[in-house]
């Protein structure tokens, strides 16, 4: 029949509901496709539309196995479930891949993490699986609408909880539906991820087809989805809605199944199995209680009651394990229970069970990495208020804060539990990240000990190493987590295992030979990368280098005469050898997982296109590596090496011959009357420009070889020959000059005795003008110094003259003005003193009037007759300070003027002073200056010399 798989955001009866995420994870959206849910894994007997989202069932049988190769991808076959419940094609069908869905939104979050750049995404992966019918897509996708969320995109602050469940989505990511069938079939995963904010971990999860489903598979079909699921997944969710009892085992059988099917389980199943959560749903019943002893007295035993928890009920009572064994279950690590002798399933005597039952439960406490159970109540609305029969069949419609207390409390334990346990998936080694010995990290000493041997130009080849650098001191070795494109080849192997039949292979093994295939195929294209990329350098590197000279356009036409290709520098080859090798590397570590692997893949990469090995040494010989396996050829770069060293000698002789073949032939020409004729001056001076040019425009290795056989060599031969024949033709040349120069020496003496005689009497005749004029010169020299001296002596006079008129003149004005400032303050102290006599002659016709008023009243007032003779007497002495004061005052007035008075006049007496030794200054220089000219008018000769 036809089953749907909902989609998310287009449910027409779920609510829309805004994501809130959990304080820790965030919710993200990774699939370009608007639906909540794809395919992961199907029964090849169905048939998937992308477009729809929906699967059905192939009629055809022929189409089985390979409808999924169709490009068609038609179901136009396909009936619905009504009238085929009974067809044999529904069950035990291999699973297959589903194309454009959930595996290729793994490849996608791959190539967009790439493109970004960084380090991996890991994931993890929550699987939940059970018998169908019993809400496992319901409780899935409670991991996105638990907690608090609102319709419509609007918040609710009357609703606001603080939640470990609180993720964020709405409606159901997988599909719920109403009737009594199965709504999944194969393995559908969210296209929303839970991702962790401290690591970045994506969590999906995986919703699983049901067990015992009528329309689905067989007991083949669920061993195969549980395998795949155990397989997948980080956390493996088993949802039964029984009570815990011995017969709820029955439904874990496919355990006992892949038990048996597994070889060396001590080394596989506790490496490579994920978290087991048993989820009872539905649980309402209450717990026994557990008697333990708490000690004993007076005959008595005291006993004292402890309620089981689920877990404990289910480890003594379900599994039947002794009460230390228990104990040590409940612990964070329990894997030794096995090895310290206890914990096996007691089959044996009274309420001990059979094998198969044994062996599930052996399975559930040693082969997974942890062991848990919980419960999930009967739904009820808020405040225990049951639903209504239609409302439970549609209880993926109901919005998660419609539900009570008790039951979202549940449900968030469910979780948080999840979320805690979901370690990023690895492969080739443990959930606690401990690697196997396939996978243990690479030998890391002989890693270092190779880079310190692969050393280019001083630089040593840190990118070797599988460590990066988190700190001065420290080093950190990359996580073997997973990356998406690990994980999507992962599903396919899985899809290998799960569809055998017989023994499993070793999954260590498995997964450390796809990991290394995988390897392999990254460190071949990057091989191809960097063969294509250094030969696309060497192939744009110019022939010849430019110098902007004249040459340089005779260079492009020997590059396509000869047809030259690009030559690089060796160092300049080899340094872009190493940056595009530091690129590779670091893609290789972001595609690579395992440390060993990527140790090994980065000495294959360096090997196959970096090395630089001498084809004569071998393995034997010292120097060479031996825990390096040896090369079959010789690398890329060491072949490129050789190929630019060819190009090199081919384009240095072109350029070579076309340089110096030119003066090559002017050297044989020997005939000295040629226009071309070079001397060895010259051809020592061409043979430098031309060595000077060649270096500065030849590229590669071979410039100083090419230089010493084509320029060096022949230039030493052509120089001998041009010596000997210069030295004979220079013979032959003297004899013929000397002639030339006897008859030119006598020729040129005749015209020196002509031109000696001219010279002598021009001499005379210059020295005789010269004469006339020097005197002439004088003459005139001497009359106006003697104009300039009587001018100089005169206005020298004047100043004089009128220098004393002005200083008596200031003498006498200085003289009035200090009569008359003396005079004007003798007759301001008098004035002054006049005044003040009167004032106080006044003030005394006032003291003595009331004195006499005071007299005349004295008669009447005895008493105060002594107070005013005091008053008087203290009267009488003010007006005497007064006066004495007032004197003081004007003495000091007067003495300040007269200082000033002295002061003045010495001011001027010292300007009197100044202005007499100027004008003898003045005299002094006219006597000298009269002085001079008379010294030179007696000691200059009437000669010619004195002249000049």
């Amino acid at each position: 029949g036809t089953s749907t798989k909902s989609n998310m955001n287009s449910s027409e009866n779920a609510p829309m509901l805004t994501p809130r995420p959990l304080e820790d994870h965030d919710v993200v959206s990774l699939s370009s496709k608007p639906f909540g849910s794809l395919p992961l894994l199907l029964p090849d007997n169905l048939a998937y539309d992308p477009t729809t989202n929906q699967v059905a069932t192939i009629v055809d049988n022929e189409s089985i196995g390979s409808n999924y190769n169709d490009n068609d991808e038609s179901t136009a076959d396909a009936k619905s479930n009504d009238g085929i419940e009974n067809d044999e094609s529904l069950h035990n069908h291999p699973l297959v891949i589903v194309p454009h869905a959930g595996l290729e939104m793994i490849k996608e979050i791959q190539q967009r993490h790439s493109q970004n750049g960084g380090d991996e995404r890991s994931l993890s992966m929550i699987a939940c699986v059970g018998p169908f019918r019993t809400g496992k897509s319901l409780l899935l996708s409670n991991f996105f609408s638990a907690g608090n969320t609102t319709t419509n995109g609007s918040s609710s602050e009357d609703n606001k909880e603080s939640s470990p469940a609180s993720m964020a989505g709405g409606g159901c990511t997988f599909d719920v539906g109403p009737t009594i069938e199965g709504c999944t079939r194969g393995i559908w995963i969210s296209t929303h991820a839970l991702r962790e904010k401290k690591t970045g971990t994506l969590k999906f999860l995986l919703d699983c087809e049901g067990m015992g489903d009528p329309l689905g598979g067989d007991d083949v079909q669920n061993t195969r989805i549980a395998l795949s699921a155990i397989l997948l997944s980080s956390v493996f969710i088993f949802n039964n809605s029984s009570h815990p009892d011995r017969s709820s085992l029955q439904f874990l059988r496919y355990l006992d199944t892949i038990r048996k099917r597994m070889q060396n389980q001590q080394e596989q199943q506790q490496l490579h199995y994920p978290s087991f959560l048993w989820v009872f749903r539905d649980f309402f019943l209450q717990l026994p209680y557990k008697r333990s002893a708490a000690g004993k007295g007076a005959g008595q035993v005291q006993q004292q009651q402890q309620q089981y928890t689920l877990k404990e009920y289910m480890l003594e009572r379900v599994f039947n394990q002794s009460s230390s064994a228990a104990k040590h279950a409940l612990s964070p690590q329990y894997g030794n229970i096995r090895k310290n002798g206890e914990g096996h399933f007691r089959g044996n005597g009274g309420g001990g069970v059979d094998n198969f039952e044994g062996n599930v439960v052996d399975s559930l406490l040693h082969d997974f990495s942890d062991f848990n159970v919980l419960n999930i109540g009967y739904p009820k609305r808020n405040g225990q208020i049951p639903f209504e029969p239609d409302e439970l069949t549609n209880l993926g419609n109901i919005s998660f804060e419609e539900f009570d207390d008790d039951f979202r409390k549940d449900v968030n334990a469910v979780v948080k539990y999840c979320l805690d346990a979901s370690k990023p998936f690895a492969l080739g080694t443990n959930i606690s990240g401990i690697g196997n010995t396939g996978d243990s990290g690479g030998n890391l000493t002989a890693t270092a000990a190779d880079n310190s041997k692969n050393k280019k130009n001083g630089k040593q080849w840190s990118w070797l190493s599988p460590f990066t650098d988190i700190g001065k001191g420290r080093q950190k070795q990359k996580s073997n987590y997973a990356s998406p494109e690990e994980y999507a080849r992962w599903c396919e192997s899985v899809i290998e295992i799960v569809n055998s039949e017989g023994i499993i292979p070793n999954i260590p093994d498995m997964q450390h030979q796809l990991l290394q295939k995988m390897a392999d195929e990254q460190v071949n294209k990057a091989a191809l990368e960097y063969t294509n990329q250094i030969t696309l350098y060497l192939d744009s590197c110019s022939v010849y280098n430019n110098v902007e000279e004249p040459s340089t356009a005779n260079n492009t036409k020997l590059i396509q005469e000869y047809h030259l290709k690009g030559v690089a520098e060796q160092e300049e080859l080899i340094q872009t050898s190493d940056d595009i090798m530091t690129i590779l590397i670091e893609k290789l570590r972001g595609s690579i997982s395992s440390a060993s692997i990527l140790t090994k893949s980065l000495m294959a990469l360096k090997m196959q296109c970096h090395d630089i090995v001498d084809a004569t040494k071998t393995a034997n010989q010292e120097g060479v590596d031996k825990n390096i396996p040896p090369s079959s050829s010789s690398s890329v770069l060491s072949e490129l090496l050789v190929e630019n060293k060819e190009r090199s000698k081919v384009s240095c002789e072109v350029l070579a011959h076309s340089m110096y073949d030119p003066i090559r032939e002017i050297v044989r020409d020997v005939d000295p009357s040629s226009p071309t004729f070079m001397t060895v001056k010259e051809f020592d001076k061409a043979l430098s420009q031309i060595k000077d040019l060649f270096q500065r425009q030849a590229r590669g290795p071979c410039i100083n070889e090419m230089m010493t056989v084509l320029l060096d060599e022949p230039s030493f031969a052509d120089r001998l020959l041009l010596e000997k024949n210069q030295m004979l033709h220079a013979s032959i040349n003297v004899q013929k000059q000397l002639s030339k120069d006897v008859q030119n020496k006598e020729s040129e003496l005749k015209d020196l005795q002509k031109d000696l005689e001219v010279a002598v009497k021009k001499q005379q005749q210059q020295i005789e003008l010269l004469q006339h004029q020097h005197k002439q010169a004088m003459e005139i020299a001497f009359k106006e110094q003697s104009q300039k001296l009587l001018a100089l002596q005169e206005d020298m006079e004047s100043k004089l003259a009128s220098s004393e008129k002005l200083l008596k003149k200031e003498q006498r004005k200085h003289a009035e003005q200090l009569q008359k400032q003396r005079k004007d303050s003798e007759s301001r102290l008098a004035e002054e003193i006049e005044a003040r006599e009167k004032q106080i002659m006044q003030e005394k016709k006032v003291f003595q009037d009331e004195l006499n008023k005071v007299s005349k009243s004295a008669k009447l007032h005895e008493n105060t007759s002594i107070q005013m003779e005091k008053e008087l007497k203290v009267a009488e002495q003010q007006r005497i300070q007064q006066e004495q004061k007032l004197e003081l005052e004007m003495k000091q007035k007067i003495k300040e003027a007269n200082d000033k008075l002295e002061l003045e006049q010495k001011h001027r007496e010292e300007e009197v002073t100044q202005v007499q030794n100027d004008i003898k200054q003045k005299e002094q220089e006219h006597r000298d200056l009269l002085h001079r000219l008379e010294e030179a008018e007696q000691s200059c000769p009437k000669g010619i010399c004195c002249w000049l």
